[in-house]
C-alpha cells in the first residue's frame, strides 16, 4: 500500500459509506433456504491451484442423480464466501451445480491480490477444470458468474477459456482504464475505496503497491494504462466473440466505481449473443436484494440467460429487447435493439453571456461574443455526489444530488442556464459539452454538471462529465470537449436546463494549480440526446 496516511484514512471513512452495501453482502449466508431449496448441499472447501495456492470455496450441489449444468460465481472485491449463497441455493433447486470462491489474497485464499491478473484469469480455468474432474459437472454447460470483481474476472475468463458458454456480470468493468482515468481523470473515492477494503481483508501484491503508488503520485501514467489494458475484458473482445460466449451484462446508472460509459463500447463490438440492463442505482446496488433471496430484476434475468443458454430453456430471453434501461424515477424498464438508439435525436444549447446575477444564458440560436472567468479551486454544492450514498438514494427514493443554484459562487464555477421547455425532455444517452476555455495555467481540470432547474432554481442532478488537461498554453484557448455518464432521465415541462463548470470534486483528483483561473468564451455548446 503506498505511504500516503491520509488516502488509507480517507478509504477507512469511505468504508462506513459502503457499508450501507456491504452488509447486504455479508449477511445473505444468513437468508433462510426455501422449501425448493431444502434437498442440496453445500460443501466449504479449499481449492488447490496447480501452483499450489489454496482458494476457500463453498459448493452447492442438486440432490438429483446424472449430469448437471454448472456456474461458477467468482466472490466481490473484498466480499467472503458465502456472498452468492442464497442465489446458489435456488440454482441448485433448479438443478445446477454451483461453485463460488475468493480469489487470490482475499481473506482465507492465499496469494496476494493482483487485480485481475492474468493468474486470477487462470484460476477461473484452474476451478472449472476441478468442477468437471470432481463434480458432475455438463462439460457443454459451463456458466461464470459474479459481482464487481467478480463480473469483470468473468468477463476476462470467457475471453481466455472457450468451456464457458454463458457469463452474467453484474456491476461489471470492461475498460479499467477509464474507470481509473475518465477523461483523463484520475478517480479518487472509488481507488480509496477498493485499495482500504484490500488492506483491511487481504494482501496486496508488490506490483500493485506499485501501481496505487503511482496513481496517487500521478507518476508513470503509461505504466498504469498498460497493466489497467491487461485486466479490461475490451482488450481481448475479440476472444469473447470467437468463443461466442453469451454475454450477460448489468449496472447502474449512478455506478461510481464503474460508469456505464465504459460497458458501452464493448458492448457495441459484440457479436456473441448478448443483453444490457441499466437500471437507477449504485456499485453492486441494483442486485445486492437478490443476494438475500428477495424479488430482484437483475437476478430474475441472470437466472434466465443462463436457463436458455445452458440449458436450451426456451424462457424467450433471446427473444426481447437486448437493451433494458428504466429512466431515473420510472417503474418500469424500455427496451432498445441497441445502445445507440436509446436516443433519436438531440438538442443543442449554446452558451452565452451572463446576466447581472452572474448566469449565462443555454440558448438554441447561436450567441455572440462572451466570455466568463471564474478561479480555480474551490467547490460547492454542484457535484457528483457521494461515493455509494447517492446512488443508493436516487435507486431507492428517486433523489439524485441536488444544488440550490443561487447558493453558487459565480466567481469559482460559472453557471448557465434554460428558458423553461414547454413540453418534457427525455434524456436518452450521452449528454456531451464543448467549450472553448482559456487558462491561466498549463494544467488544470473541469467538472461539467447537468441540471434540472424547477421554478425556484432547485438543480437536480442528470449526469456529470470530468476532464483534465495538461500541455496548456497559459493565456491561449482550448477546445474542451466531454461526454458526461450515460442517463435516462425525464425533465418535466416547465423546468428548465443547468449547466455547472466548477474545478473541485471529491470524487476525483484533480491538476489544478493554486491561484489559477478559467475563462470560457464562444463558441462553446451543450448537446442533449434525446428519446422517448
Amino acid at each position: 500500500m503506498p505511504a500516503h496516511g491520509h488516502t488509507r484514512r480517507r478509504a477507512l471513512s469511505i468504508l462506513g459509506t459502503a457499508a450501507l452495501v456491504l452488509p447486504a453482502l455479508t449477511f445473505s449466508a444468513a437468508a433462510p433456504a426455501s422449501a425448493a431449496s431444502a434437498s442440496v448441499s453445500t460443501t466449504a472447501l479449499t481449492l488447490t491451484m496447480p501452483d499450489g495456492t489454496g482458494l476457500t470455496a463453498e459448493l452447492t450441489q442438486p440432490g438429483t442423480s446424472g449430469t448437471h449444468p454448472a456456474i461458477v460465481f467468482i466472490d466481490s472485491w473484498a466480499t467472503p464466501d458465502f456472498e452468492y449463497l442464497v442465489q446458489a441455493r435456488q440454482f441448485a433447486a433448479d438443478g445446477y451445480i454451483v461453485l463460488e470462491y475468493d480469489p487470490r489474497g482475499f481473506y482465507s485464499s492465499g496469494g496476494t491480490i493482483d487485480v485481475a491478473s492474468p493468474q486470477d484469469v487462470a484460476d477461473v480455468s484452474s476451478v472449472i477444470s476441478w468442477l468437471l474432474a470432481d463434480t458432475s459437472a455438463d462439460p457443454a454447460e459451463i456458466g461464470v458468474g459474479g459481482i464487481s470483481y467478480g463480473a469483470g474476472l468473468s468477463l476476462l475468463a470467457a475471453a481466455h477459456d472457450p468451456r464457458i458458454k454463458a457469463v452474467a456480470a453484474m456491476s461489471a468493468w470492461t475498460d479499467l482504464d477509464y474507470s481509473l482515468y475518465p477523461n483523463g481523470t484520475r478517480h479518487q473515492e472509488s481507488t480509496d475505496l477498493l485499495a482500504g477494503a484490500a488492506e483491511l481483508t487481504g494482501t496486496l501484491s508488490p506490483d500493485f503497491q506499485n501501481i496505487l503508488s503511482d496513481f496517487y503520485g500521478d507518476t508513470n501514467i503509461s505504466d498504469v494504462l498498460a497493466w489497467g489494458a491487461v485486466r479490461s475484458p475490451q482488450t481481448y473482445i475479440s476472444s469473447i466473440n470467437s468463443n461466442d460466449t453469451a454475454v450477460f451484462i448489468s449496472n447502474g446508472l449512478q455506478d461510481s466505481i464503474f460508469a456505464p460509459n465504459q460497458l458501452l463500447p464493448f458492448y457495441d463490438e459484440l457479436t456473441t449473443p448478448k443483453y444490457l440492463m441499466l437500471q437507477p442505482g449504485d456499485h453492486a446496488t441494483s442486485e445486492a436484494s437478490g443476494l438475500l433471496g428477495l424479488d430482484n430484476a437483475v437476478w430474475d434475468h441472470a437466472h434466465a440467460w443462463f436457463d436458455h443458454y445452458l440449458t436450451g430453456a426456451a424462457n424467450g430471453i433471446n427473444t426481447q429487447a437486448p437493451v433494458q434501461v428504466e429512466p431515473i424515477g420510472g417503474s418500469s424498464y424500455q427496451g432498445y435493439a441497441s445502445p445507440d438508439v436509446l436516443s433519436t435525436s438531440s438538442a443543442t444549447y449554446h452558451l452565452g453571456a451572463e446576466n447581472i446575477l452572474g448566469t449565462g444564458s443555454l440558448s438554441s440560436s447561436a450567441t455572440g461574443s462572451w466570455s466568463t472567468k471564474t478561479n480555480v479551486g474551490t467547490a460547492s454544492c454542484a457535484a457528483g455526489g457521494t461515493l455509494e450514498f447517492s446512488g443508493i438514494l436516487t435507486q431507492f427514493f428517486d433523489s439524485p444530488p441536488s444544488c440550490w443554484l443561487p447558493v453558487v459562487n459565480r466567481s469559482d464555477d460559472a453557471v448557465w442556464q434554460s428558458s423553461a421547455l414547454s413540453a418534457a425532455d427525455h434524456v436518452r444517452g450521452n449528454a456531451s459539452v464543448s467549450l472553448t476555455v482559456t487558462p491561466s495555467a498549463s494544467s488544470g481540470t473541469l467538472y461539467a454538471y447537468l441540471y434540472d432547474v424547477n421554478w425556484a432554481d432547485d438543480a437536480t442532478l442528470i449526469s456529470y462529465a470530468p476532464y483534465s488537461y495538461s500541455g496548456a498554453t497559459p493565456g491561449s484557448p482550448l477546445t474542451v470537449n466531454a461526454q458526461f455518464l450515460t442517463t435516462s432521465y425525464d425533465i418535466p415541462a416547465g423546468d428548465g436546463i443547468g449547466l455547472v463548470i466548477g474545478t473541485k470534486d471529491p470524487l476525483f483528483l484533480d491538476t489544478d494549480q493554486s491561484g489559477s483561473t478559467v475563462t470560457y468564451s464562444g463558441p462553446s455548446s451543450l448537446t442533449i440526446p434525446l428519446g422517448s
